[in-house]
């Protein structure tokens, strides 16, 4: 294996962990979305 196929391993390696990261940052932010419709809705109710 040359440094060349190294690097392009390592790079996609990366690329995965970011990808991972971008998802559950996205996850994060749907369910603070959520959480606040939700709560929104038990107030009206009340």
């Amino acid at each position: 294996m040359d440094n060349f196929e190294k690097v392009e391993k390592l790079r996609e390696h990366a690329l995965e962990e970011f990808k991972l990261e971008v998802e559950a940052e996205e996850q994060k932010e749907i369910n603070e979305l959520v959480t606040f419709r939700h709560g929104s809705k038990q107030e009206r109710q009340e």
